[in-house]
């Protein structure tokens, strides 16, 4: 049997847990598992595939399964670009899905508010889930294979950040998604989108570069948010609205459906807003009413 083929049906056997015997019965995973096993210490037909492999050599027999095997043990590693409060999120959320933070690369010097938690004790809240990440300035940065990239400050000004990055190094970024997070197959996402806990995105919604959705958040169908807009943890946006560039709808607002928020409004916390809101405007109460230009 040629090597290519003995490392396909190996593949076969170990990827389906089953097998067709020589009447065209399917057998048991636990016969197949047994079948592969033979095959590669070598009890099986032909002498099985470590015996084949000593013969024709290694890389032959192993090729394309040997390297997409080795792409799989890579772990990713997310890099997040600005340090800010909601850093914790993206960490919670690149372990939920099999990540490792690797980096956290500081462009500014640190928010130092009363009531804001430093980068430092954000990282060391990490100890005993992974390896610490490595905090690194933007000017010793240098990009590296296996790296997935994200923006870490949700606020519209991170704009600048990703203009300063482009100039430097022309990144694509990672889209991360929680896992208990519901994406429709039919909507649409740009790179850099943040999907956070039980947030629902419905179908034919479009969401543009570098958009951040909290946690319990719903987008309905067909609605389309511009780019570095942020949905706050548990707003609810109706279907077929226009949501501007660089918005803000905050905690535990609604927009009613077919709306039209401008670029750089701000929708406060609590507000039900019931007709559309011109750009750079806050809006607040219930129904939103105007309270002043940003």
């Amino acid at each position: 049997m040629a090597v290519a083929e003995c490392s396909y049906r190996l593949l076969v056997l170990l990827a389906h847990g089953a097998t067709v015997n020589q009447s065209g019965a399917r057998r048991s995973g636990a016969d197949a598992r047994s079948d592969a096993s033979r095959a590669i210490d070598g009890h099986g037909s032909g002498g099985g595939l470590r015996a084949l492999l000593c013969r024709r050599g290694r890389h032959a027999a192993f090729g394309k399964l040997g390297a997409a095997t080795m792409t799989r043990a890579v772990p990713r590693r997310l890099v997040i670009f600005g340090a800010s409060n909601i850093v914790s999120d993206l960490f919670d959320c690149a372990l939920a899905n099999g990540m490792a933070p690797a980096k956290v690369v500081v462009h500014l010097p640190e928010a130092a508010g009363e009531r804001d938690i430093p980068l430092a004790a954000r990282i060391a809240a990490l100890k005993g889930l992974c390896e610490a990440p490595q905090v690194q300035m933007l000017d010793e940065f240098q990009p590296a294979a296996g790296e997935l990239y994200l923006l870490g400050p949700t606020t519209p000004t991170r704009a600048n950040l990703a203009a300063e990055l482009e100039r430097r190094f022309s990144l694509r970024y990672h889209r991360l998604i929680h896992p208990t997070a519901y994406v429709s197959p039919l909507a649409k996402l740009g790179q850099g989108v943040f999907v956070g806990a039980n947030s629902v995105i419905g179908p034919g919604a479009c969401l543009g570069d570098h958009v951040f959705v909290n946690r319990g958040v719903t987008i309905g169908h067909d609605t389309h948010i511009g780019p570095y807009s942020r949905i706050q943890p548990g707003a609810n946006l109706g279907g077929l609205s226009r949501i501007g560039r660089g918005v803000t709808v905050a905690i535990g607002a609604t927009l009613l459906e077919r709306l039209v928020i401008g670029d750089g409004a701000f929708v406060g916390a609590g507000a039900v807003a019931t007709e559309d809101v011109p750009d750079g405007v806050l809006v607040l109460g219930i129904p939103a009413r105007f309270k002043k230009t940003l």
